[in-house]
């Protein structure tokens, strides 16, 4: 059985929906992708008229699983890339 791999996905809301425009592949690392998700800024309470969202989702042998979400707003989304980034790059080369 092979290992989940975890993502964020930054979303978009259009007329059909929530559309995806950019995702961070995390790794299989759990517990790093959960620490990096609540680091995150938002709204755990996401509504109707919501334009941003941000997920945190499990692929494994499956469809791919929604674990959260967060709503943002324009300046949520790039304080939040920048936190993803600076974990992800600490993560990848600082850790044995």
């Amino acid at each position: 059985m092979a290992a989940s791999e975890f993502h964020i996905v930054l979303q978009i809301k259009t007329p059909d929906g929530f559309e995806p425009f950019g995702k961070f592949k995390l790794g299989t690392d759990r517990k790093f992708a959960e620490n990096i998700f609540r680091q995150l800024n938002g709204e755990a309470e996401c509504g109707y008229n919501d334009l941003l969202q941000i997920d945190l989702v499990e692929v494994g042998e499956r469809l791919p699983r929604q674990l959260k979400m967060i709503s943002c707003c324009l300046e949520d989304i790039a304080e939040n890339c920048r936190i993803i980034t600076r974990e992800v790059f600490k993560y990848r080369s600082l850790e044995p």
